[in-house]
């Protein structure tokens, strides 16, 4: 990836602390970074942190010292991207009504690029109706909102107001300095991970997925502000609870929370591996020297999904894989297949 000019707004919110993670995130990329403070924002984490994380001198005073080699405008001209995290309710409303009181506005103002805010504040202030009608106004004028989300807030109370994860705003800042085409407005149905078969209370049929590739693509459409519902089974990976998901073990239920869902998503993408065979579920575990299993063939999920959207399915092969693949993009009535090899 290119390496970009990434200006940072940091203002006054208990969750300044997150934008310094970020910052190491941007800066393993190798962006030129440059960090503009609020003024109370200094107060909570000493502009050193950031200048040493960043690698570039920190701005915080609209006429700084003879050190400032370059002024609001320039800085505005050079940027690729303008991320403000975390953002309070007192930068949103200045943006809102044009105020450019200190470097900060005054430079988002002049600021001519992809803007990004990341809102951090308390529940009751995120629902105000002032609080949301300039965040509309933001939005209308082409800013970006990442979050926030639901967590708990300073006060310890648990609602909507916590600063969006870390690595959902890097990904969003990432997407957006790739240029890439954003999927609002679109909806994506994934299913990931794989399924068991239980043979008894201890035993089950199952195979090596590990939900990377679904986690992947969660991801990426996360990234791109698309809608999403990740249905998963068992996974090798942890999926970050900013994923919305939908937990399932068997193909049954996999079957049923996709069957109500799909017909309410632009695109299904299936991703999970489901076992071949079931088995009829001993009440008692199976003893080794009477061990006698009769499997069943598993139905064709996919196939059976009767949906209007765009169908992504997979297969993964050992041989033959042009042949199976087209196979599979006929037989599962499919828009596209994506053919793996081990």
């Amino acid at each position: 990836m290119e390496k970009k000019r990434v200006v940072i707004g940091v203002s006054s919110s208990i969750a300044i602390y997150r934008t310094l993670d970020l910052i190491r995130e941007l800066k393993k990329e190798g962006h030129n970074l440059w960090i503009i403070m609020t003024e109370n924002a200094t107060r909570l984490v000493t502009p050193i942190m950031f200048q040493a994380l960043s690698g570039n001198p920190v701005y915080y005073e609209t006429f700084q010292t003879k050190e400032f080699r370059i002024g609001h405008i320039e800085l505005a001209q050079k940027g690729d991207l303008l991320a403000i995290v975390p953002a309070t309710a007192n930068i949103i409303g200045k943006l809102a009504s044009g105020v450019a009181d200190d470097l900060l506005t005054t430079l988002a103002l002049a600021f001519s690029g992809p803007k990004v805010i990341a809102p951090a504040m308390n529940d009751q202030m995120w629902q105000n109706p002032v609080v949301q009608r300039n965040c509309r106004v933001l939005k209308g004028f082409g800013y970006e909102f990442i979050g926030p989300i639901y967590g708990t807030l300073a006060t310890g109370k648990v609602g909507i107001g916590h600063i969006a994860p870390v690595e959902l705003i890097y990904l969003r800042i990432k997407s957006l300095l790739l240029g890439k085409k954003s999927l609002k407005g679109h909806r994506f149905l994934i299913s990931g991970g794989r399924t068991e078969s239980p043979i008894d209370p201890i035993r089950v049929i199952t195979n090596r997925a590990s939900g990377k590739m679904a986690l992947t693509l969660a991801k990426v459409v996360m990234a791109r502000d698309g809608g999403l519902t990740l249905v998963a089974g068992p996974t090798e990976v942890e999926i970050p609870d900013w994923i919305p998901m939908v937990r399932v073990r068997r193909w049954d239920e996999l079957k049923n929370e996709l069957s109500k869902r799909v017909d309410d998503y632009d695109c299904l993408i299936m991703a999970a591996a489901v076992n071949d065979y079931y088995a009829e579920v001993a009440r008692e575990k199976l003893k080794k020297d009477k061990l006698k299993i009769s499997l069943k063939r598993t139905p064709d999920i996919l196939r059976s999904l009767k949906s209007s959207g765009f169908r992504i399915g997979f297969s993964l092969e050992t041989e033959s894989h042009l042949q199976f693949g087209r196979r599979k993009l006929k037989t599962k009535l499919l828009n596209l297949v994506v053919v793996n090899t081990i």
